[in-house]
């Protein structure tokens, strides 16, 4: 009798399947593992192992198969070898958007493991049962607390955006000769709508592989249909295969700023913040190798806690904390991201003006002393809180008991003060050329006048204007430059710095969000040195300080100098200005230039930090444009991206020791290994760029993205 025919696959343009789920319509039709492979949180028995399988069909169940064995075993998985040290399976179905995890218990201590997964799926294009096997994965245990471990070597990023460019620092770190595990410290993927980053600049690849959703993300099927996107990129795959992660979220795996009962970017009339807040968690948990847990999470939007505590042989012991969904308590709805859409310009402003009409009032610059006056009120208020009291406590009670030479915080967000320069400092210009000086400060003083100012994108002059005031009066009165990060919280994280005191000052807190590079020794709010010290990396792809300076001097001084002033020169003098009005709190290095991340290798005696920066002309003082966003490097020594090290930095145990310049490694990717070639001409899937169905476009006729106490005034980080 004739085969019966094979029924028809339900193509993601369907009614019969949810908005933007992810079938392999997708993939040219083929189902399969085309996300790769994950591992994560790695303790000393156990390991997070993860995947995704993509059906034809939105109901299909798929048991899948997984096994584990020790790296040094040589095993080939699925072989029924005896040396395979776990085994076992699970099924995935809708309900987790066909992702599996599973916490695989019982392995040995400090043991390097490779691992991978097997599908048996009934086709039902072809009607026929078929095997599918996912790439290996490689990992590794934590080594037992009281195991001597003479190094660990980590990496640390963030902040990954699909339209700003390649990630190509994943690609870099998946090919550094030693690393344990890699740190995230959030924004791994970003909730915006094509084109909300909307400065036309080279370097975006969204023109050739679109953003999708083509959408601001609301519901559940559109964060995990941008997870999906994310991990397609080969470079992600390679980083994620490479070594355990252990990844932290912060605000755009759900939406810009969220905190408490308010988030910047959002429509409570399209979905209210709660079930917004639920669904970017849900799909967050789906497609990362995290441990679910609810150890200190009192806050009203999620039943799980992102905290882990990694404790790494007699060497070190490291805490990620959740900083933004657990406890935080809500601003205000100021639209806290920098200065200008800070606490501070809401006290300034209030809610009377708004960019294209506001007059220019004489009395601005008492309003922003007022304004400064009432928002140091604010961020020294107990009640506000990142983390709160329990976590302080479980912080506190892990570090104190910790015997180790060093003790690792993990936090998303900038930890030590830091704000943004004023331009007509005399102190700053007195150490400038007296040209360049008088270069500058016309050029200022161009912009700070509304007659003069051309204004640009939604500024018209007055507002931009305003702006230049708000930068300019913000140092002189100690203003953060962000207050949705640690210094807006200033209470809690005086209670952080006595734990840091009180461990002889061997903490390290590592930190993302900006997506410029920071260097501190850690000082409290009497001005004395902890003895602690933070690092912050730049982004993988985000445009920082140098897309959106408020006075944009690679434009403004050539203009005014007529050849004598480069918009290289602009750059450096910029971050000339961060280094000197920041120096008062511990500022070693600042960097605008170059996206990229750290490598950072602690020992017994030190802990030594490479800032990896990407650029194929390093030290041009260029900031990569379409050479790192838009080019593959297949063609470069081993596909890498050519990368730079404009500083490293070193700290010796003890409480008094602060940080020192040191030597760049030079054999950080000396790892032939790994695979390095991993960005093809044609190496991604372009993901059909549609329209939802009738059910969801009628939800998402109003953008929630009218932020803040500027109306309109896009927020960058």
């Amino acid at each position: 009798s004739p085969s019966p025919s094979p029924s028809p696959s339900p193509s993601p343009f369907s009614p019969d399947v949810p908005d933007f789920y992810v079938l392999a319509d997708f993939f040219d039709g083929k189902p399969g593992f085309h996300h790769g492979v994950a591992s994560g949180d790695p303790l000393s028995d156990r390991i997070m192992l993860w995947t995704r399988f993509t059906p034809v069909e939105y109901n299909d169940e798929i048991v899948i198969h997984y096994e584990i064995a020790k790296k040094m075993d040589k095993v080939q998985l699925f072989s029924n070898d005896s040396k395979i040290m776990k085994s076992g399976s699970l099924t995935v179905t809708k309900e987790r958007d066909h992702t599996m995890k599973v916490d695989v218990t019982m392995l040995e201590s400090g043991t390097d493991y490779i691992y991978g997964f097997k599908a048996m799926y009934m086709n039902p294009m072809t009607m026929e049962m078929e095997t599918y096997m996912s790439k290996i994965g490689h990992t590794k245990t934590a080594p037992s607390k009281d195991t001597h471990i003479d190094e660990l070597n980590i990496a640390m990023m963030s902040c990954a955006n699909w339209e700003w460019g390649f990630f190509h620092s994943y690609n870099l770190a998946a090919n550094l000769e030693k690393l344990d595990f890699y740190v995230h410290l959030g924004d791994t993927v970003y909730e915006y709508p094509p084109g909300f980053y909307n400065e036309k600049v080279e370097g975006q690849r969204g023109a050739d592989f679109p953003l999708t959703p083509n959408r601001e993300l609301y519901f559940l099927n559109e964060y995990r249909h941008r997870h999906a996107l994310y991990q397609t990129d080969p470079a992600a795959q390679a980083l994620r295969a490479r070594a355990p992660m252990i990844v932290l979220w912060d605000d755009h795996e759900v939406v810009d700023d969220v905190q408490g009962d308010y988030a910047c970017c959002h429509n409570e009339k399209r979905l209210t913040l709660k079930q917004r807040v639920r669904n970017g968690v849900r799909a967050f948990m789906e497609w990362m190798p995290v441990r679910e847990n609810n150890v200190l999470t009192t806050g009203p939007y999620n039943d799980v806690d992102i905290t882990q505590v990694i404790e790494w042989g007699d060497l070190a012991t490291f805490v990620g904390l959740d900083t933004r969904h657990g406890n935080r308590t809500s601003s205000g709805g100021s639209g806290v991201q920098n200065v200008m859409e800070s606490d501070f310009a809401k006290y300034v402003i209030g809610d009377l003006l708004t960019p294209k009409e506001m007059p220019f009032r004489p009395d601005f610059d008492s309003l922003i002393a007022l304004g400064a006056q009432q928002f140091k009120a604010t961020k020294t208020d107990p009640s506000r809180q990142m983390i709160g009291q329990s976590a302080i406590n479980y912080l506190e009670d892990i570090f104190t008991n910790s015997t180790k030479p060093w003790q690792i915080l993990g936090t998303g967000t900038v930890y030590q003060d830091h704000i943004l320069p004023s331009l007509q400092n005399p102190e700053f210009l007195a150490t400038l050329n007296p040209q360049v000086g008088g270069l500058l400060q016309a050029a200022v003083n161009f912009m700070a006048d509304p007659a003069t100012n051309p204004g640009g994108g939604i500024f018209n002059g007055t507002t931009a204007a305003y702006v230049v005031h708000i930068v300019n009066e913000a140092e002189k009165y100690g203003i953060p430059f962000s207050d949705d990060a640690w210094p807006g919280y200033q209470h809690e994280r005086s209670k952080i710095n006595e734990i840091i005191k009180n461990n002889d000052g061997n903490v390290v807190v590592l930190s993302g969000d900006s997506h410029d590079t920071w260097v501190f020794d850690i000082i409290d709010d009497d001005g004395n040195f902890t003895g602690g010290v933070n690092f912050c990396t730049s982004s993988i792809s985000s445009p920082g300080l140098r897309f959106s300076m408020p006075v944009p001097l690679h434009s403004l001084l050539p203009l005014f100098s007529q050849g004598f002033l480069s918009a290289q020169d602009g750059y450096r003098i910029a971050e000339d200005a961060f280094m000197q009005a920041n120096e008062k709190f511990g500022l070693k290095y600042y960097g605008m230039m170059d996206s990229g991340f750290m490598a950072v290798r602690f020992t017994h005696t030190e802990v030594h930090a490479d800032i990896v920066l990407i650029n194929d002309k390093p030290y041009s003082g260029v900031p990569f444009t379409d050479s790192a966003g838009t080019m593959n490097y297949s063609s470069f020594p081993n596909g890498l991206a050519p990368s730079y090290c404009p500083k490293a930095f070193t700290k010796k145990v003890g409480k008094n020791q602060q940080l020192e310049e040191a030597k760049c490694r030079t054999d950080l990717f000396n790892n032939d290994n790994y695979n390095k070639n991993v960005y093809k001409k044609d190496f991604l899937y372009n993901f059909p760029h549609y329209v939802p169905t009738t059910t969801a476009l009628e939800t998402t006729t109003a953008t929630g993205c009218e932020c803040n106490i500027m109306k309109g005034m896009r927020p960058i980080m």
